[in-house]
């Protein structure tokens, strides 16, 4: 009873994002139209409808936000009201969290800003939330501050949704999801202890809607901090290789 009952209310809140998602991207696009594209008001209705996207598209609420706050720099001006509250949405959503298993600390949050394809490391840095003394690891985070800790990719684990690019499968069945990006939306446990990040495969949800969600292996799943203005052109010959460092 209790889970049905759990099941009910989720699948209620979802509906009901939906109806706020559709009526926020209405509102933008009537702004845009009575407004123009690049007034005031349509940023503001835009910056709100890329926000609410954020929970059921990632990728592509990075996207919007992205082009909103670029726009209403070389628009308004870094001082104008509008770019503020751009950059605010903007820092939320392209904020890519992975975490570290730490041998004293268990399980360690760290922002990634980078990728170093040679030594296939993520560059790390301390979240935001480092500077709240009540953390857990405040004083961790306190003695990288400044600093970025080079991490092997294999080490970290993508516990929360992150815009990715899928490389490296092999010939079959998912060899045509190379080069693809999405993001994460779940992962399961392997049952093998010697795995590095306890991790068997992420769950991908693609930017391309023709493209049913699948289970890919860890090995084959980059972070992107900074998507790529275009989805990639998969037609070439290196989808069995890393993407080039960004």
């Amino acid at each position: 009873m209790g889970v049905n009952k759990e099941k009910g209310e989720e699948e209620e809140e979802e509906e009901l994002q939906k109806v706020k998602l559709a009526k926020s991207r209405r509102l933008y696009e009537l702004a845009m139209r009575d407004s123009g594209e690049f007034s005031a008001t349509a940023f503001f209705k835009g910056v709100n409808y890329a926000e609410l996207l954020y929970k059921s598209s990632v990728v592509k609420s990075v996207r919007l936000a992205t082009k909103l706050f670029e726009d209403s720099k070389r628009i308004f001006g870094t001082d104008h009201w509008v770019t503020y509250r751009a950059e605010g949405v903007y820092d939320m959503t392209t904020r890519c969290c992975v975490s570290v298993r730490h041998p004293d600390r268990g399980v360690v949050e760290f922002d990634v800003v980078g990728w170093d394809k040679d030594e296939d490391c993520y560059a790390l840095i301390p979240p935001e939330s480092a500077d709240d003394e009540e953390h857990p690891s405040h004083d961790l985070y306190k003695e990288l501050t400044g600093k970025a800790v080079y991490t092997p990719r294999r080490h970290c684990i993508l516990t929360q949704v992150v815009p990715v690019i899928v490389f490296g499968l092999p010939p079959g069945p998912l060899y045509h999801y190379n080069n693809k990006i999405g993001e994460t939306k779940t992962f399961r446990m392997s049952e093998d202890s010697t795995e590095s990040n306890f991790i068997s495969c992420y769950m991908i949800q693609f930017e391309d809607e023709d493209l049913e969600d699948c289970e890919v292996p860890p090995g084959c799943v980059l972070v992107l901090p900074k998507l790529p203005p275009e989805m990639p052109d998969t037609k070439g010959d290196s989808v069995d290789k890393a993407p080039a460092s960004s």
